[in-house]
């Protein structure tokens, strides 16, 4: 879930962790149980997942991993454009 959505509300509220606050933990695993020092994100672009994105991303700076790839596709995909658009047709 996103904070985006949390935000104004005192009716709303998540009974998981927002993505923002899931992040320091996925970078944690990253580093210490996969055992990788670089990180790559395709994300749809969209203002409702930027929190999950900059959370993400200062969480990876933080525990020291190296960005690889970060790229957004568009959130409404043209019919017959591939998964992933145009990174999985054409990856780094």
């Amino acid at each position: 879930m996103t904070e985006a959505a949390l935000q104004g509300n005192q009716y709303y509220f998540g009974e998981t962790m927002s993505y923002k606050a899931q992040g320091p933990l996925l970078a944690q695993y990253i580093k210490n149980v996969a055992k990788k020092t670089k990180w790559a994100m395709i994300r749809g672009n969209t203002a409702n997942f930027e929190d999950a994105h900059s959370g993400f991303v200062d969480a990876a700076n933080a525990n020291g991993l190296t960005k690889y790839f970060d790229d957004s596709v568009p959130s409404a995909v043209p019919s017959g454009f591939p998964p992933g658009g145009n990174i999985a047709a054409n990856p780094p």
